[in-house]
Protein backbone atom coordinates (compact mmCIF):
# COMPACT_ATOMS: atom_id res chain seq x y z
CA UNK A 1 0.00 0.00 0.00
CA UNK A 2 0.91 3.66 -0.24
CA UNK A 3 1.45 4.00 3.53
CA UNK A 4 3.88 1.06 3.57
CA UNK A 5 5.84 2.47 0.65
CA UNK A 6 6.02 5.85 2.38
CA UNK A 7 7.16 4.18 5.62
CA UNK A 8 9.89 2.35 3.73
CA UNK A 9 11.03 5.59 2.03
CA UNK A 10 11.12 7.55 5.30
CA UNK A 11 13.04 4.77 7.01
CA UNK A 12 15.58 4.63 4.16
CA UNK A 13 16.03 8.42 4.33
CA UNK A 14 16.61 8.24 8.09
CA UNK A 15 19.22 5.51 7.60
CA UNK A 16 20.90 7.60 4.88
CA UNK A 17 21.24 10.51 7.35
CA UNK A 18 22.71 8.11 9.93
CA UNK A 19 25.12 6.86 7.23
CA UNK A 20 26.27 10.44 6.66
CA UNK A 21 27.02 10.82 10.37
CA UNK A 22 24.21 13.27 11.17
CA UNK A 23 23.37 13.35 14.85
CA UNK A 24 19.67 13.33 15.54
CA UNK A 25 19.77 16.96 16.71
CA UNK A 26 21.62 18.06 13.55
CA UNK A 27 19.17 16.17 11.35
CA UNK A 28 16.13 17.72 13.04
CA UNK A 29 17.74 21.16 12.74
CA UNK A 30 18.36 20.64 9.00
CA UNK A 31 14.82 19.38 8.41
CA UNK A 32 13.33 22.41 10.15
CA UNK A 33 15.69 24.77 8.33
CA UNK A 34 14.67 23.43 4.94
CA UNK A 35 10.92 23.40 5.39
CA UNK A 36 9.26 24.69 2.26
CA UNK A 37 8.39 28.38 2.20
CA UNK A 38 6.72 29.90 -0.84
CA UNK A 39 6.66 33.51 0.34
CA UNK A 40 2.85 33.46 0.49
CA UNK A 41 1.87 33.26 4.18
CA UNK A 42 -1.50 31.63 3.40
CA UNK A 43 0.07 28.90 1.24
CA UNK A 44 2.94 28.40 3.69
CA UNK A 45 0.45 27.93 6.53
CA UNK A 46 -1.32 25.12 4.67
CA UNK A 47 1.78 23.22 3.55
CA UNK A 48 4.01 23.65 6.61
CA UNK A 49 4.10 20.76 9.07
CA UNK A 50 2.07 21.19 12.21
CA UNK A 51 3.75 20.81 15.58
CA UNK A 52 2.13 17.38 15.92
CA UNK A 53 3.47 16.32 12.49
CA UNK A 54 6.97 17.52 13.47
CA UNK A 55 6.73 15.61 16.74
CA UNK A 56 5.63 12.46 14.86
CA UNK A 57 8.59 12.82 12.49
CA UNK A 58 10.96 13.23 15.44
CA UNK A 59 9.61 10.10 17.17
CA UNK A 60 10.13 8.25 13.89
CA UNK A 61 13.75 9.44 13.71
CA UNK A 62 14.42 8.52 17.34
CA UNK A 63 13.06 5.01 16.71
CA UNK A 64 15.27 4.52 13.66
CA UNK A 65 18.39 5.88 15.39
CA UNK A 66 17.81 3.82 18.56
CA UNK A 67 17.31 0.73 16.40
CA UNK A 68 20.49 1.35 14.41
CA UNK A 69 22.42 1.69 17.66
CA UNK A 70 20.80 -1.46 19.09
CA UNK A 71 21.76 -3.61 16.07
CA UNK A 72 25.24 -2.01 16.04
CA UNK A 73 24.83 -0.81 12.48
CA UNK A 74 28.06 0.52 10.97
CA UNK A 75 27.38 3.68 8.96
CA UNK A 76 28.86 3.93 5.48
CA UNK A 77 30.94 7.01 6.40
CA UNK A 78 32.36 5.15 9.39
CA UNK A 79 31.27 7.73 11.96
CA UNK A 80 28.47 6.56 14.20
CA UNK A 81 26.22 9.44 15.30
CA UNK A 82 25.68 9.73 19.05
CA UNK A 83 22.85 7.70 20.55
CA UNK A 84 19.81 9.99 20.83
CA UNK A 85 18.26 10.85 24.15
CA UNK A 86 15.28 8.63 24.82
CA UNK A 87 12.96 11.15 26.43
CA UNK A 88 9.86 9.13 25.50
CA UNK A 89 11.03 5.77 26.84
CA UNK A 90 11.16 4.09 23.42
CA UNK A 91 14.25 1.96 24.12
CA UNK A 92 12.17 -0.85 25.68
CA UNK A 93 10.05 -1.11 22.51
CA UNK A 94 13.21 -1.11 20.36
CA UNK A 95 14.80 -3.80 22.55
CA UNK A 96 11.76 -6.08 22.57
CA UNK A 97 11.25 -5.71 18.81
CA UNK A 98 14.93 -6.41 18.07
CA UNK A 99 14.83 -9.42 20.40
CA UNK A 100 11.72 -10.74 18.62
CA UNK A 101 13.32 -10.32 15.18
CA UNK A 102 16.46 -12.10 16.42
CA UNK A 103 14.18 -14.93 17.65
CA UNK A 104 12.74 -15.24 14.14
CA UNK A 105 9.44 -13.37 14.44
CA UNK A 106 7.93 -11.76 11.35
CA UNK A 107 6.25 -8.38 11.72
CA UNK A 108 2.79 -9.95 11.68
CA UNK A 109 3.88 -12.64 14.14
CA UNK A 110 5.26 -10.01 16.47
CA UNK A 111 2.09 -7.92 16.27
CA UNK A 112 0.02 -11.03 17.04
CA UNK A 113 2.24 -11.83 20.04
CA UNK A 114 1.88 -8.27 21.37
CA UNK A 115 -1.88 -8.43 20.86
CA UNK A 116 -2.12 -11.74 22.71
CA UNK A 117 -0.10 -10.37 25.62
CA UNK A 118 -2.45 -7.38 25.82
CA UNK A 119 -5.62 -9.54 25.68
CA UNK A 120 -4.38 -11.98 28.35
CA UNK A 121 -3.32 -9.22 30.71
CA UNK A 122 0.42 -9.98 30.48
CA UNK A 123 1.26 -6.33 29.93
CA UNK A 124 1.91 -4.32 33.12
CA UNK A 125 -0.48 -1.52 32.12
CA UNK A 126 -3.46 -2.06 29.82
CA UNK A 127 -3.23 0.11 26.69
CA UNK A 128 -6.00 2.12 25.05
CA UNK A 129 -6.84 1.56 21.37
CA UNK A 130 -4.89 4.71 20.46
CA UNK A 131 -1.85 3.47 22.40
CA UNK A 132 -2.13 0.04 20.75
CA UNK A 133 -2.23 1.69 17.34
CA UNK A 134 0.85 3.79 18.11
CA UNK A 135 2.72 0.77 19.42
CA UNK A 136 1.87 -1.10 16.22
CA UNK A 137 3.14 1.77 14.05
CA UNK A 138 6.29 2.21 16.11
CA UNK A 139 6.96 -1.55 16.00
CA UNK A 140 6.68 -1.41 12.20
CA UNK A 141 9.25 1.43 12.05
CA UNK A 142 11.72 -0.56 14.18
CA UNK A 143 11.07 -3.69 12.11
CA UNK A 144 11.60 -1.82 8.82
CA UNK A 145 14.82 -0.31 10.17
CA UNK A 146 16.15 -3.75 11.06
CA UNK A 147 15.16 -5.18 7.67
CA UNK A 148 16.83 -2.29 5.84
CA UNK A 149 20.22 -2.81 7.46
CA UNK A 150 20.35 -6.53 8.26
CA UNK A 151 22.28 -7.23 5.06
CA UNK A 152 24.68 -4.36 5.78
CA UNK A 153 26.04 -5.70 9.08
Amino acid sequence: THARARAHTHTQASIAAFDQGYSLQALIFELRRHELETGDPMVDKTIRLTDQERQTREVWLVLVYLTLHRVRYNPKKGVTPPRPEDLLGLQALVESTCDAVEAGFSLNGLKLELSLRQSTGETPVPLTQAQLSLRSQWTRIVFLSIQAVVGSK
